[in-house]
């Protein structure tokens, strides 16, 4: 049992077991490195004599020890082997009921424990009383601390509450570390250029990235101001930046160039911001150099795709100049070499022979008239066969029309032909000198006789007319729009070409 005197200076000996495992979680890198002495810290000033660290293996569900540590005068070898080979559910032993409640323990003699599945071997070794104390993570139990006396001992709340601040701040330290690994772990395996930097103008930190695009090693990078990597031309607007941020501000997509090893440049663009306080920056940057050469070659290509197209237009232009002038001279040759006769005394005057537009005044005879067939052949040449064969029936009963009813078969009589041509239409105009009618006073046509198709044969017999009066009803079906002009004595008719 404890003496008098060491009942005494227990409060002191408390607040130096908490001093210990405070400053050697301060002063240790990992849990691993600072628990032999937290557990040593405790055992010492407390008057326990045997420590376990347990922690949660959240791969396969159980608690492990993973630490301990005895008095120098204290030999527990079956129970500390016991302890290491011996895993825990939640809610098993002293770490799993811990692990379950998430409170400190205190069992006055495990001896006597139901739940204590190493009291046989506590029996052998003089082990009786223990208590435990949960390390907590933000969200869970991240694991146990339990210890043990070879004396009795009735719970102690006072000596539970400090050392339940010790495992809050085990649980902290072991949460600082674990944000600072995956922290590590990020700085270390990120593909951007991270890197730490101060108001000096050197690198403070730089990730491995930083190794993989420029070849330097990160002693080479922190050695320089990190304006020696920067391209001469950008020396200034990184000034600029810089001061941006040690006034307080951020830059965000902020571009220049850094020298690689080899002696290349590679184009960055940043984002970065800084902490006044500590003089320091923190930043991110991406290689973007591909990205602007890609740009930089899209845009070449584009001026070059601008200037071959203006090329082209200017080419087709000019050949389309020149197809217009064959086109034309071929019109010509076709009308004027094979509509008119050398000895023909009334030729076939051409008004107008261009591309898409001919004119021409037509002698009122039949021979003129089965002439001029050809001008819609040549017009037509790239129409299917049966669109042709129609415009060519209605051309010719038309045009006969006008030479025999208007021209009364005179030649000095003429008949005024347009022909126009576009990817869409082709119209015919016809205009003779006659003295012009109305289709409703045609009375020896069909086509005056919208109800009787034959009612026209009669009158036709009456008036000593050979037969026929077929020819308007007809053309009138063949082609798209057929519109006589009274006032102007001329007709003209459409067909659609697409």
């Amino acid at each position: 049992m404890p003496s008098d005197t060491s009942r005494a200076g227990r409060p002191e000996r408390r607040l130096t077991a908490e001093y210990i495992a405070a400053r050697a979680l301060a002063e240790s890198a990992t849990l691993a490195e600072a628990a032999p002495r937290v557990l040593q810290a405790v055992c010492e000033q407390l008057d326990w004599d045997y420590g376990a660290l347990w922690n949660v293996d959240s791969t396969s569900d159980v608690m492990r020890c993973v630490e301990s540590w005895h008095l120098p005068t204290v030999t527990l070898p079956e129970f500390e082997a016991a302890s290491r080979s011996t895993t825990f559910t939640i809610g098993i032993g002293l770490p799993g009921r811990v692990w379950a409640s998430g409170e400190p323990a205190w069992i006055p003699d495990v001896v006597d424990d139901p739940n204590f599945p190493r009291a046989s071997i506590a029996r052998r070794e003089g082990l009786h009383a223990a208590f435990a104390l949960p390390i907590l993570g933000p969200r869970h139990v991240a694991g146990v601390m339990e210890f043990f006396s070879r004396e009795i001992r009735e719970p102690d709340e006072s000596l539970l509450r400090m050392l339940a601040q010790v495992g809050a701040q085990i649980g902290q330290f072991m949460e600082r570390k674990r944000a600072g690994e995956e922290l590590d772990r990020f700085f270390a395996l990120s593909l951007d250029l991270l890197c730490v930097a101060g108001f000096d103008g050197y690198f403070k930190r730089v990730n491995p990235a930083w190794e993989r695009a420029f070849g330097y090693s990160s002693e080479e990078l922190l050695a320089r101001p990190y304006l020696d990597f920067v391209h001469p031309d950008d020396h200034n607007p990184t000034t600029t930046a810089a001061d941006t941020l040690s006034s307080g501000g951020r830059v965000l997509s902020f571009e220049n160039r850094y020298r690689a090893k080899d002696g290349t440049y590679r184009w960055l663009q940043w984002n970065a911001v800084s902490l006044s306080g500590e003089q320091t920056i923190y930043a991110a940057a991406r290689d973007v150099t591909e990205r602007k050469q890609a740009k930089e070659t899209i845009a070449r290509y584009s001026r070059d795709l601008k200037a071959a197209r203006a090329a082209e237009a200017d080419n087709a232009s000019r050949l389309a100049k020149l197809v217009s002038e064959l086109e034309v001279r071929d019109l010509l040759n076709v009308v004027q070499n094979t509509l008119r006769a050398p000895d023909d005394p009334q030729p076939i005057e051409v008004v107008s022979a261009l591309p898409g537009w001919v004119e021409l005044q037509v002698p009122c005879t039949r021979e003129a008239a089965e002439q001029i067939q050809q001008v819609v052949a040549r017009l037509g040449a790239d129409l299917p066969e049966e669109v042709l064969e129609s415009v060519a029936f209605a051309f010719r009963e038309l045009v006969m029309n006008a030479v025999e009813w208007g021209g009364r078969l005179d030649p000095r009589h003429k008949v005024r032909i347009t022909c126009v041509r576009t990817d869409r239409i082709l119209m015919y105009r016809i205009a003779d000198p006659g003295p012009g009618f109305r289709f409703e006073d045609l009375d020896h046509a069909a086509i005056a006789h919208p109800d009787d198709p034959i009612g026209h044969v009669k009158i036709r017999d009456e008036k000593g007319l050979r037969a026929g009066g077929f020819g308007l009803l007809m053309v009138r079906a063949k082609v798209d729009e057929l519109v006589y002009n009274e006032k102007q004595n001329e007709v003209i008719f459409v067909k659609y070409l697409s």
